[in-house]
């Protein structure tokens, strides 16, 4: 289905087929990198739920190779993605990113505001 079309009665019934066919194998196969239950049940959940609201599977080509594959590449990526992003919260997130901010204005500040020394014109310099 196209991110085009709308979606009918019959790509809805698609789309919850695939969604009940993969959903286990994606939840055991985090579930045996060493997640929670939970934690299992929200990554393949929320896979799902990004995969079809961005369309992501207008990026499947049959020529490229098998669906299984693809799918698991993109759930790999999914949760590399969620993982870095949690590991960024616990470090401050958006707060580091501020504080380099403004450190990095007030030394672009101060360069701008500080005068290089001036060279003598005698000849008689360094």
């Amino acid at each position: 289905m196209s991110s085009q079309q709308r979606p009918t009665a019959n790509s809805r019934e698609a789309l919850a087929s695939l969604c009940r066919s993969y959903w286990y194998r994606l939840y055991a196969y985090v579930r045996r990198q060493g997640e929670s239950v939970e934690d299992a049940q929200d990554l393949t959940q929320g896979f799902f739920s990004k995969l079809l609201e961005k369309h992501y599977l207008d990026d499947f080509d049959r020529e490229r190779g098998r669906f299984r594959t693809f799918l698991l590449a993109a759930f790999r990526h999914y949760v590399a993605n969620e993982r870095n992003r949690e590991r960024a919260q616990k470090r401050g997130g958006e707060q580091l990113s501020w504080i380099w901010r403004v450190r990095n204005s007030a030394t672009t500040w101060s360069r701008l505001t500080t005068r290089p020394p001036k060279r003598s014109t005698s000849g008689s310099g360094p």
